[in-house]
């Protein structure tokens, strides 16, 4: 049994952004279909890896939103924005997409400045999608009022990206299998037939976990020193190589939860009272209702378990040394 398949790793990233906010993360979900869409009627010729990074950028463009302390909406500008450089920060770094970054960067930048920007042509492109397929879904979310895309063509956006984005709605109703919510299995099917390495399993889900912990000074670290000492702690042990890979993907994601917990909670210096350590506890809770349906069940619970002791005295379950095992 696979420990994680491509489109577990699009659901977690999904199901653990959407605890903090369900609008940013559907709306990625959303354009990441409308680009797909709209890249497979361009006359411009992909290969499926380039495909699939560029539908995974599309997932991803409002992933700066998640530091936490940047403006929900941009408006276009000469420059890019604070979310937009987060994300770029985010993507270019710590995931396998950092040579596309810059579609992230420079997606609420005026179509004027384009033909100033130093990147590939092909990512060029794509930036031109992005920004029409973003400020559609943004329109179809009542964001953009109806008025926007008239007043302006190319001064925001592409006109001729706009008028083949129409030409793909004349033909296959896109914006109705939004609402129908039929994109979801032509997306099951997209991320079935184009799958992720373990490569960029992994570094996807090291990112979502960064993106967890850049929240916090405290925690800025934490998980990947928990994930360095279990390997490490694997190794002494003699366990097999399965058993480490368990262990690794166990301690990753152990504490995703924690994008739940409130900051005051999670950067407290003082004795938590009694009611914040049951929220401070419930991060285990929302950790194994993020993983209970992706994840191979041996990882699902190391990752449930960290917090469990001995002598029975731990949480949330109270197991006893007899539970806890590697099986």
């Amino acid at each position: 049994m696979s420990i994680i398949r491509s489109k577990d790793v699009v659901d977690i990233i999904l199901k653990t952004l959407g605890i903090v906010d369900p609008d940013i993360s559907r709306h990625g979900e959303i354009t990441a279909y409308l680009l797909y869409k709209l890249l497979k009627k361009s006359d411009i010729e992909f290969t499926k890896q380039e495909l699939l990074d560029y539908v995974l950028i599309g997932l991803l463009h409002d992933i700066g939103l998640y530091q936490g302390d940047v403006a929900l909406k941009e408006s276009e500008s000469e420059e890019p924005g604070p979310h937009s450089l987060y994300g770029y920060l985010f993507v270019k770094f710590l995931s396998p997409l950092g040579d596309k970054a810059d579609i992230i960067k420079y997606h609420h930048v005026n179509l004027n400045r384009y033909s100033m920007l130093q990147m590939d042509e092909k990512d060029k492109k794509v930036l031109k999608y992005l920004s029409v397929v973003d400020k559609m879904e943004q329109f179809r979310s009542g964001i953009l009022p109806s008025t926007y895309f008239k007043e302006k063509r190319d001064i925001t956006f592409s006109g001729h990206v706009f008028d083949l984005f129409m030409e793909l709605e004349a033909k296959e109703h896109v914006l109705e299998n939004l609402g129908n919510g039929s994109y979801k299995e032509e997306m099951y099917h997209f991320w079935q037939t184009n799958p992720m390495n373990e490569r960029y399993k992994d570094k996807f889900l090291e990112m979502l976990v960064y993106t967890i912990d850049f929240r916090s000074e405290v925690t800025v670290i934490h998980t990947m020193s928990t994930v360095n000492f279990a390997e490490q702690l694997g190794k002494l042990l003699r366990l097999s190589p399965e058993e480490i890979n368990h262990i690794h993907y166990g301690a990753l994601l152990h504490d995703l939860g924690k994008i739940a917990i409130p900051l005051k909670i999670l950067e407290s210096t003082s004795r938590l009272s009694d009611k914040e350590m049951e929220v401070m506890k419930s991060h285990v809770k929302v950790t194994e209702y993020i993983l209970e349906d992706f994840i191979h069940p041996v990882v699902l619970q190391l990752a449930v378990r960290h917090h469990e002791k001995l002598d029975g005295s731990g949480y949330p379950y109270g197991l006893e040394e007899k539970d806890l095992t590697l099986s």
